[in-house]
């Protein structure tokens, strides 16, 4: 499709030239070549689309993806439907799909693994803060071993790392998302910890048996019941 709407789109400019002045044509020009950029970055933005609509049925996100949406179904579209329905905000959502890198799609992809945990703790903790205190109730409920304490350290730099998609995600639409997936970047990639260090242990951390441990954490605490940090408090 890209070739022959490139041919396409020449020749109109070409038509243009033709018959009008130089000054006519250089709007035909502009706009023809804005166009052409658009569906470039669509199909090379494709990938993340997919991912970043994956992650939001995920975590149940109720937000509008509608520009996401248009980008991840580019096929079921003829390409001069596709360019008729390009708008400021599509470019605006393309424009930020087309920058992002491998680190993105590594915490994208470690969204998707992590769901069950990051679902579960935003399920007692309402706030960052409320992290602090159900890691100093843990360390409270295990015995006092390197291990233990490893794994209550990896668990808290996790949350903090994923916070905006664990505390922040009342009403995410794209705009938000991609503004949290940003914020998560640049968590993983300021601190000393290499980022495929950081994603693994994110993703060592969801596993099941981990998840387990951490639910007879909650419980294990005769004040903590089954009520979230904050109704403690």
């Amino acid at each position: 499709n890209c070739p022959e709407l490139m041919k396409s789109e020449i020749n109109h400019i070409i038509t243009a030239m033709g018959r009008t002045s130089e000054e006519s044509y250089k709007p035909i020009l502009n706009e023809t070549m804005r166009k052409v950029c658009c569906y470039f970055n669509f199909y090379k933005s494709q990938t993340f689309a997919h991912q970043i609509l994956k992650v939001r049925e995920s975590y149940y996100l109720n937000g509008e993806f509608v520009n996401t949406e248009f980008i991840a179904n580019l096929e079921n579209l003829d390409s001069t439907a596709q360019l008729k329905l390009v708008t400021p905000q599509l470019l605006k959502i393309t424009d930020s799909l087309v920058y992002l890198d491998q680190v993105h799609a590594n915490i994208l992809q470690t969204l998707l693994k992590c769901v069950n945990l990051f679902t579960w703790t935003a399920g007692i903790l309402k706030k960052p803060s409320d992290l602090d205190d159900f890691t100093d109730l843990a360390i409270n409920c295990v015995d006092n071993t390197a291990v233990q304490i490893n794994r209550i350290t990896c668990f808290k730099s996790v949350c903090t790392i994923f916070s905006p998609f664990i505390f922040q995600l009342q009403d995410t639409d794209e705009v938000k998302f991609l503004q949290n997936l940003q914020e998560v970047y640049d968590k993983v990639r300021n601190r000393d910890e290499s980022a495929d260090y950081l994603l693994k242990m994110s993703k060592d951390c969801a596993r099941e048996s981990e998840i387990t441990f951490w639910k007879e954490i909650q419980f294990s605490h005769t004040s903590i019941g089954g009520k979230t940090i904050s109704q403690l408090k």
